[in-house]
């Protein structure tokens, strides 16, 4: 996170930052001193932000760099998940948006097909419900972890990741606790469940 009267001691932070070789950075807020420190540190790994604090600017300075993206905001803010995941080159993301239609899900099934280096999504506690796992179809499939546990899901949505753990050549890890499955949904489960390592 940002420090106190970071803008006093920008210069000795990122000589040490520099040494550690990579950083975790949390923002929450888009400020210009927030925009001077993502211009000048090329090492950020790990970054967790909110959506309101995303801008051109900041996408532009971590290009290439951030490979996990840990994200909060509200499902409703309008956002282009394609731009950050394909130029960021982002290979684990995380979204925390409290809440998660078949509209947003549509959306970030868009994005993480255009990128090449996703491996991990984890959409833990977001209410996801039976018809935004079938919009996330295509993304569940080209990823190799999923993390899909305290959601809403039920039977229809236990058959549709039936179909994607049988179908998916890369997925080896899905994790479901806590939805709402009945026993005939996890049998459907059960079926292609040979194949991963983790469920």
């Amino acid at each position: 996170s940002i420090p106190e009267g970071f803008q006093d001691s920008f210069t000795q932070w990122r000589e040490i930052v520099s040494r550690q070789g990579s950083v975790d950075l949390a923002l929450t807020t888009q400020t210009a001193m927030n925009v001077q420190l993502l211009a000048c540190l090329k090492l950020v790994k790990t970054l967790q932000v909110e959506l309101s604090s995303v801008s051109d600017e900041l996408i532009s300075s971590l290009r290439g760099n951030v490979q996990a993206l840990d994200v909060r905001g509200s499902r409703d803010v309008s956002f282009e998940w394609g731009s950050l995941l394909y130029r960021w080159n982002v290979q684990s993301l995380r979204w925390s948006a409290q809440g998660f239609g078949p509209n947003e899900a549509r959306k970030l099934n868009k994005a993480v097909l255009q990128s090449s280096w996703l491996k991990g999504l984890d959409l833990n506690h977001n209410r996801i419900n039976d018809a935004a796992v079938q919009e996330l179809t295509d993304a569940l499939s080209v990823v190799e972890s999923v993390d899909l546990s305290y959601n809403c899901i039920t039977e229809a949505g236990a058959a549709t990741v039936a179909h994607i753990i049988e179908t998916s050549p890369k997925l080896t890890s899905i994790i479901l606790d806590n939805n709402h499955m009945s026993a005939a949904g996890l049998a459907k489960l059960c079926e292609g469940v040979a194949k991963l390592q983790i469920l």
